[in-house]
C-alpha cells in the first residue's frame, strides 16, 4: 500500500513538475512575442512626431546675417538631457529626425548652401538598439548614438548603448561599437582623431578611435567628459572643471562651475565653450589655459556651434546671437517673430554652423533656417 502511494506521489510530482515547465516555457514565448510584437508595430507606426504649434518668421536681422533658406514639417528629435541632434561638417547639415511625419527616425543630410536634401538613412530599431541620444562629427565622419536595450549590470556589453560612424558622402554605416555599461550615449566628444564617449550608467569612460571605432582605452569615469588640448592638457569636469597635465597629471587650473554641463564641449580658439543645464542655461566661455571666466550669457535654450571665429546659440528671447569667440562681443542678431520661444522642455532648439553657414532648428514650430554670416559686413 505504502510503495502504492509513493508512486502515485511521484507520478503525481513529475505531473505538476512538467506543466511547470510546460507554462514556463509558454510564458517565456508570449513576452518574447509580445516584446518582439512591440518592436514590430513601432517600426511601422513610427515615432509619434508632434505638430508645430506656431510658425516662426525672421523679424530683424543685423546687416551681418542674410536669410538664404528655409525648410517647413522638419521632425527632429526632442531633447531629453542635452541631447543633440545637429550637426555639420564640410558644408552639409546632419540632422536627426524625419521629414515626413510618418516615417521613422533618419539621418538627414542638408547642403547648407542650397538646402537641398542629399540622403536620408532610416535608424532602423532592432532588439539591440532603440533610441537615438546624439549626433557629433569631425572632417571624415559622423558619429551617432544609440540607446541600449536594458538596464546594464556592470560593464556588460550585450544590450549596451552603441555608437555608429557614418560616412557623410555615402551614407554607409562605417564602423559600430558598443559601450559596456551604458544604457545610453551622453557626450560625445571629438578631439581630432579621438573620441570620448560618456555613456550614462557606466563606470568607465571610453577612448574610441575615430577612424576605427577601437577601443583605446576605458580609464575610470568622472562625472562629466575628457577633453584634449594642443596644449599637453586635458580638462574634465567633477565638481569642477580641472586642467590636468596630460604627462605628469598634475592640476594646472581649476574652475568652480555652479550648474552641471550636459552637453558635450567645444575647443575652439583657445576657449572652452560650455553649456550649462537641460533645457536652458547659460552659454559660458573660459580660457583653455588658464581656467578664466571669459564671458557668458543667461537663458541659452540651446547647443553652442562655432564657426568663423563666432560662437551661435539661441536664447529664450527669441534670439539667434552670434558672438565673438575671444571677447564674447555681440557681432551679429537675428530676431523671430514670435517675442519668445515656447514650450522649450517639450521641443528641442539646435544650431550648426559651418564656415559662413549657419543652420537654426526651432522645434516648436518644426523648422530649418539657413542664414549666410558675414563677420565684417
Amino acid at each position: 500500500m505504502e510503495h502504492r502511494v509513493r508512486g502515485q506521489m511521484k507520478k503525481l510530482l513529475q505531473t505538476v513538475y512538467t506543466k511547470l515547465i510546460f507554462s514556463v516555457y509558454i510564458i517565456g514565448f508570449l513576452y518574447v512575442f509580445t516584446f518582439c510584437a512591440g518592436i514590430t508595430i513601432q517600426q511601422f507606426r513610427g515615432p509619434h512626431w508632434v505638430s508645430a504649434m506656431r510658425d516662426h518668421a525672421v523679424a530683424r536681422s543685423t546687416s551681418q546675417v542674410e536669410e538664404i533658406w528655409s525648410l517647413s514639417n522638419v521632425y527632429m528629435s526632442d531633447p531629453g538631457k542635452g541631447e543633440i541632434y545637429l550637426t555639420a561638417t564640410d558644408g552639409n547639415a546632419f540632422l536627426i529626425g524625419s521629414l515626413d511625419a510618418n516615417r521613422l527616425e533618419s539621418l538627414i543630410k542638408i547642403d547648407m548652401e542650397t538646402g537641398q536634401v542629399e540622403w536620408e538613412k532610416t535608424l532602423r530599431r532592432s532588439f539591440l538598439n532603440r533610441g537615438v541620444s546624439q549626433i557629433a562629427s569631425n572632417d571624415n565622419l559622423v558619429f551617432v548614438g544609440m540607446d541600449g536595450t536594458q538596464k546594464i549590470n556592470g560593464e556588460t556589453r550585450w544590450g549596451a548603448a552603441s555608437i555608429r560612424a557614418y560616412d557623410p558622402r555615402s551614407s554607409e554605416k562605417i564602423w559600430s561599437q558598443r559601450i559596456g555599461g551604458a544604457r545610453s550615449i551622453s557626450t560625445i566628444v571629438v578631439t581630432g582623431s579621438m573620441l570620448n564617449i560618456d555613456g550614462s550608467y557606466s563606470s568607465k569612460s571610453s577612448y574610441l578611435d575615430a577612424q576605427t571605432g577601437d577601443i583605446v582605452n576605458t580609464p575610470n569615469a568622472v562625472d562629466g567628459f575628457y577633453l584634449f588640448t594642443n596644449d599637453g592638457l586635458y580638462i574634465d569636469q567633477l565638481d569642477s572643471f580641472r586642467a590636468r597635465d596630460v604627462k605628469t597629471n598634475a592640476i594646472v587650473w581649476e574652475k568652480r562651475i555652479n550648474a552641471s554641463v550636459r552637453r558635450s564641449p567645444i575647443l575652439a580658439e583657445g576657449s572652452l565653450l560650455l553649456r550649462t543645464g537641460e533645457t536652458f542655461g547659460q552659454a559660458i566661455s573660459l580660457d583653455a589655459r588658464t581656467g578664466q571666466l571669459l564671458w557668458e550669457y543667461e537663458d541659452v535654450i540651446s547647443n553652442i556651434a562655432v564657426a568663423n571665429s563666432a560662437a551661435f546659440f539661441l536664447t529664450r528671447a527669441g534670439e539667434l546671437l552670434a558672438v565673438d569667440i575671444q571677447s564674447g562681443a555681440i557681432l551679429a542678431e537675428v530676431s523671430f517673430e514670435t517675442a519668445k520661444f515656447q514650450d522649450i522642455e517639450r521641443f528641442g532648439y539646435y544650431v550648426a554652423a559651418w564656415e559662413d553657414e549657419v543652420l537654426v532648428n526651432l522645434g516648436d514650430g518644426r523648422q530649418l533656417f539657413a542664414f549666410h554670416f558675414t563677420p565684417n559686413s
